[in-house]
């Protein structure tokens, strides 16, 4: 019978009822209200979990909704809770490890009906969860439910005796046959609906069901082949998800995050010997407006970027992106796109730093105009010093492998030939050096990946493509020498030089923009990941294979052309006062658009000749669509034709307001918190770790934002020895710039033996020598305290210090 579809009144089937009852006939509301009420509720979810958890949240004041049975040794359940008040709030009661003669006796006390019922084996013995709400009153319906039937046509021939629809099925199997317990309900009056139900089929085949009668899952039964036991109804007003195959916490977290959505249903399931959950999921407040999340301050009137932005992630399957407008000046958007981690559990933040590929070359065209402007060099100058050369000259480096043999139009080659891709190299035909960091490290026995300066001196070893200033090929190779110029020139790192001479006076500081890393492990932690299908062997002992962002070429040489990481909001500031062509800008009026591109990157600096400015960052570049990324340009142009009325300014979103308090080590001490103004339904992780100077992690604690953006935990500490750090780490919606803004109320023991010196003094505001409590008042916080503190070697956190740790907030507090 595996596969079969079947539907009420199908046809009348004879067969042996083990055991049945039948309640009273009842006018009602609609039987699937425990699960399906939509009012916004406080909820929790259970994956795993221990009977002692699951006992904790109930007395909390949470009702049970859905219950499964994950393992019976060690006993450990999955399960869906409510908050048990205003709209949700029932009379309930929930039994397990009991025998049906007991169901009967509890359902008979409470004047109660079963919503869901499990079954399972402990020692030989066949037992039951249950979970029941009153049936009285208003809330009062007729019902039956029935165990142990050892056929689908035993379940068919009962829903056509009492013309009846399902709305909990659970199935086992014993001595090799499959038995079916079952609850359900008149399909009559308020509860009468178009259903179905289904046995033994697989996920596709649910889904096209679903499509076929525009219907919802009602519940949903896992098997150990791939397969599942499904009852639906017809969906009229409902917004609703399901999915399956599920295998982490993280994932499950991430799809309520990404719907603003609360579990109804989780089911786990075996499939190939791996544990797997299929979840329902219902919205828990406004469904968001997009697939993926957005994050940074909407502004209204701009949602045409928004909508442009997702509409072309969306059709190339572009996990992440950034994007920031200026008009006359002022940022008037800055958001975060998609994702920033690979497994999908953290969105995407406004401030996130992306490689900027070729759109590095604007900077450095910059760096070179501004040393020309201030007579350090002149554009006339030749590149390179090379026996013959004018004196007016700049790289002193010899060719590889003989000194004496080079071609000598080398000598003609100008910094302006550089800026212009005229210096003789045509990829097309002697192919692109920044690319082949293993040939060059080979040909000149060094290790690999080869520097800067080796690059050079093996290419000054081949011929010219062309007489430079003939023609323009473009050129990376010619960048990274006019990145060595500029080092030359100034003496100073070329980034270096560019966040202080280029981007401080713009206002951007140099967490910013800075040089990028190739290997993973180094990279930024306000870099996302990087997508790409191509891999290949790494310039990096020991040669591994490596998804090609992550090392098929090398990122740190690029540093002039195509090595920066900044973000979007960094780069509009940079178009504000330089032309793309690196002149520096004075007005509008120009029209420019520059694209890069990596594996695993895509970029664009665009300036409008009406003073508009617009710089998109995407983490991937390619995708089986196939379809063409560079229309970005047209996409976004077209966005802000649209505007009619645009906004004087972007400004940060408001940071969130903190109070905490604690008591250390004694039995029933506590650490207790209360955040408001956070995103609604998000999931925070609370670390507490050790002060030394590695932060060794001692416990995780995950939290959960209500509705209104608001947690309140209290949580226990007992055990935890003075001198540890809190840190509370949040999805990466804050700016490190917004961070002085958090406020902190507290009170606080001192560690009398870290003492302060006058730095820290001047960090957290007014704090007396001694080791009584001190009242902390409301008191704002430098930026860059913890990451200062690293730098001049302080062992010990700061008391009391609010500030950013890249996206992160961050509380550490030494405790007694």
């Amino acid at each position: 019978m595996n596969r079969q579809i079947f539907r009420t009144a199908l046809r009348s089937i004879s067969a042996a009822l083990l055991l049945g009852l039948l309640l009273g006939l009842f006018p009602a509301g609609s039987a699937q209200a425990e699960r399906w009420t939509t009012t916004p509720t406080a909820w929790w979810w259970f994956k795993g979990t221990t009977l002692s958890q699951l006992q904790d949240k109930v007395a909390q004041g949470y009702r049970i909704t859905d219950l499964e049975i994950d393992d019976t040794s060690p006993f450990r359940v999955s399960a869906t809770l409510v908050k048990n008040s205003g709209d949700h709030a029932k009379s309930w009661w929930w039994y397990y490890g009991v025998s049906i003669d007991v169901i009967v006796d509890k359902v008979n006390q409470h004047k109660a009906r079963i919503i869901d019922l499990e079954t399972y084996v402990v020692n030989g013995s066949r037992k039951y969860a249950v979970v029941m709400v009153g049936n009285t009153g208003a809330e009062a319906k007729g019902w039956w439910w029935y165990v142990n039937l050892n056929s689908i046509q035993a379940v068919s021939d009962k829903l056509n005796q009492h013309g009846a629809r399902l709305i909990d099925i659970d199935t086992f199997v014993s001595n090799g046959n499959r038995y079916y317990n079952v609850v359900m309900i008149p399909n009559s009056g308020a509860d009468a609906s178009a259903w179905w139900w289904y046995v033994n089929v697989s996920p596709q085949v649910i889904s096209q069901k679903l499509d076929e009668h525009k219907a919802r899952l009602i519940d949903i039964e896992g098997h150990g082949d791939g397969t599942f036991t499904v009852i639906m109804e017809k969906n009229d007003s409902y917004t609703w998800w399901w999915y399956y195959n599920i295998s982490t916490v993280n994932q499950i977290k991430h799809l309520t995050t990404k719907h603003n959505a609360r579990v109804i249903d989780i089911e786990p399931y075996t499939t190939a010997g791996q544990q797997r959950y299929a979840v329902i999921l219902l919205p828990n407040g406004a469904v968001p407006k997009y697939d993926i999340p957005v994050r940074g301050k909407e502004v209204p009137e701009l949602n045409a970027f928004d909508d442009a932005m997702v509409a072309f992630m969306q059709a190339r399957d572009i996990p992440g992106g950034t994007l920031a407008v200026m008009k006359d000046g002022e940022v008037v958007l800055e958001r975060g796109y998609g994702w920033k981690d690979q497994a999908e559990t953290t969105a995407m933040p406004a401030n996130a730093l992306l490689r900027l590929a070729s759109v590095s070359k604007p900077f450095t065209a910059a760096v070179i105009h501004k040393l020309a402007a201030e007579n350090q060099l002149n554009l006339s100058d030749r590149a390179f010093c090379l026996p013959g050369s004018p004196n007016n000259c700049h790289l002193n480096l010899t060719p590889w492998p003989n000194a004496a043999v080079f071609d000598a139009r080398l000598r003609n080659i100008t910094i302006q030939h550089l800026l212009d891709h005229e210096g003789g190299w045509d990829r097309s035909v002697s192919g692109d050096p920044m690319f082949k960091a293993k040939e060059i490290a080979n040909d000149m026995g060094v290790a690999s990946p080869p520097s800067q300066t080796n690059i050079v001196r093996w290419v000054l070893g081949k011929s010219l493509d062309f007489a430079p200033g003939s023609t323009s090929e473009y050129s990376n190779f010619g960048y990274l020498l006019l990145g060595l110029i500029a080092e030359d020139v100034t003496g100073q790192n070329f980034t270096t030089y560019l966040q202080n001479e280029i981007m401080n006076p713009l206002g951007v500081a140099d967490s910013e923009l800075t040089l990028g890393r190739t290997v993973a492990a180094l990279a930024n932690p306000r870099e996302p990941y990087y997508k790409d299908s191509d891999s290949g062997g790494s310039v990096y002992p020991p040669y591994n294979v490596v998804a090609c962002p992550y090392g098929c070429w090398d990122l740190e040489p690029m540093e002039a052309h195509g090595g920066l990481i900044a973000s979007a909001r960094a780069v509009v500031e940079f178009l504000d006062g330089y032309w793309i062509s690196g002149q520096p800008r004075d007005g509008n009026g120009q029209s420019w658009a520059f694209f890069g591109s990596l594996d695993g990157t895509w970029t664009m600096a665009r300036q409008r000749s009406d003073g508009i400015n617009i710089v998109a960052l995407f983490n991937q570049r390619s995708d089986p669509s196939g379809l063409d990324y560079a229309v970005i340009k047209d996409i976004l142009d077209q966005a802000a034709d649209g505007i009619s009325t645009w906004p004087s300014s972007s400004s940060p979103t408001p940071a969130p307001k903190i109070t905490f308090n604690h008591a250390l080590g004694a039995p029933g001490s506590f650490f207790s918190l209360r955040m408001r103004g956070l995103e609604a339904n998000e999931s925070y992780r609370l670390e507490i770790r050790r002060s030394d100077r590695q932060g060794t992690l001692l416990r995780t604690v995950e939290l959960n934002t209500d509705p209104d953006g608001a947690i309140d935990a209290i949580l226990n500490t007992e055990g935890v020895e003075p001198g540890v750090l809190i840190a509370l780490l949040l999805p990466a919606v804050q700016q490190a710039r917004e961070a002085a803004n958090v406020v902190v109320e507290a009170e606080l023991v001192r560690d009398p033996a870290g003492g302060l010196n006058a730095n820290d003094d001047a960090t957290i505001a007014q704090t007396e020598n001694s080791a009584e409590p001190v009242a902390m008042e409301e008191f704002e916080l430098l930026e860059d305290a913890p990451q200062r503190d690293r730098e001049e070697g302080f062992d010990a956190p700061l008391i009391a210090v609010v500030a950013p740790l890249e996206n992160q907030v961050y509380l550490p507090m030494l405790m007694r």
